[in-house]
This record gives C-alpha cells, sequence and structure tokens, in this order.
C-alpha cells in the first residue's frame, strides 16, 4: 500500500489518460507488489477484481 501510495501522489495531477499510462508501466514494473496484494486480499475474503481496486485506490482514494 505504501508504494501504491507514492505512486498516487507523484501523479495526483495528471489527467486521466497520463495517469493511465503511468499506471501501465507502474503494474508492469512492480508485479511482485502486486501479486503480494492480490494474495493478501484473497485471504481476506476480496473476490472483485484486484487491479481495478488498486487502480481507483491509487487514483480516486489516496488523493483525499
Amino acid at each position: 500500500m505504501q508504494e501504491l501510495y507514492k505512486f498516487s501522489k507523484i501523479h495526483q495531477y495528471d489527467e486521466r489518460k497520463d495517469f493511465k499510462e503511468a499506471w501501465k508501466i507502474w503494474t508492469e514494473e512492480n508485479t511482485d507488489i502486486i501479486d503480494e496484494e492480490t494474495i493478501r486480499l484473497n485471504n481476506l475474503g476480496y473476490d472483485g477484481d484486484i487491479n481495478d481496486k488498486m487502480f481507483k485506490s491509487a487514483r480516486y482514494y489516496f488523493r483525499k
């Protein structure tokens, strides 16, 4: 979550298109982090789209 927060703060003022491009690169470079978060959320019983959840968290939740 800390890395996701950092990404969010770096890109908080990006336009949506730019944010999505940066997100694509970030996810490709951070597969280990994403895999760990996927396992964590699955263990907590989350059964939704984890990539979508992480994207929305980075784009909207951490911007507060």
